[in-house]
């Protein structure tokens, strides 16, 4: 991985030609779809067509149960990171302790913020496609009711393939950015108790130094 994907990380765009062999693969896909006749065990497709579309609204549902899950952890660690302000910003915090205390919750505020964006992109109203109450009255003139339902709810599926993909994408950017995030925050807090330590240790040791020196001058 490289440095400033660890540090930053990006969702790789798709690119033209990613986009024109997807939308050829789409169309051919409902090309095949709508050339068969689904009248051969038309009960059997039928069952598995609901299901196919009933699980893909639930990839669906699922992502934006994610998404909310990951604003209501944002949500909840804002007030953790704001308890630390004072602490930071206090007499007591001098020199490279207080800098470097500013700079983690900086960094910790930007995560989060960028976190929480793409958790509101993922929530974001998505155009979707289903059967619905004109397309079955049109499944019902035609000759083969069942077998045109049939196609009517596969080639649905495709077409939200797109936009639930762009949800999960979303997701993990969200993830991605809030662990980073939680990251930050313990060093955060762990800073102050580490740089007590390493300051202590430094005093012991130059003591014992400074008194090895006097006995050595002896």
């Amino acid at each position: 991985m490289k440095v400033l994907e660890l540090i930053w990380p990006t969702l790789r765009p798709i690119s033209d030609e990613e986009q024109t062999s997807r939308k050829i693969e789409d169309e051919e896909r409902v090309a095949s779809i709508r050339s068969l006749s689904w009248n051969k065990d038309d009960d059997v497709a039928l069952d598995e067509s609901r299901r196919i579309v009933d699980a893909e609204r639930e990839r669906r549902r699922s992502a934006d149960t994610r998404a909310a899950v990951y604003l209501a952890a944002i949500a909840a660690a804002i007030p953790i990171l704001s308890g630390t302000v004072p602490l930071v910003l206090s007499s007591s915090v001098e020199g490279p302790l207080r800098y470097v205390s500013s700079s983690l919750l900086l960094v910790a505020l930007v995560y989060l913020a960028r976190a929480a964006m793409w958790a509101f992109q993922s929530l974001k109203t998505a155009v979707g496609t289903q059967v619905d109450v004109d397309d079955l009255k049109e499944c019902w003139q035609n000759r083969s009711p069942k077998a045109q339902l049939i196609r009517e709810l596969l080639i649905s599926v495709p077409y939200n393939w797109g936009p639930v993909n762009r949800k999960i994408s979303s997701n993990t950017m969200t993830r991605e950015f809030l662990i980073r995030a939680i990251v930050v925050m313990f060093g955060l807090v762990s800073f102050p108790v580490l740089f007590d330590i390493l300051e202590y240790i430094s005093s012991l040791v130059g003591s014992v130094i400074t008194n090895l020196m006097l006995r050595l001058s002896c």
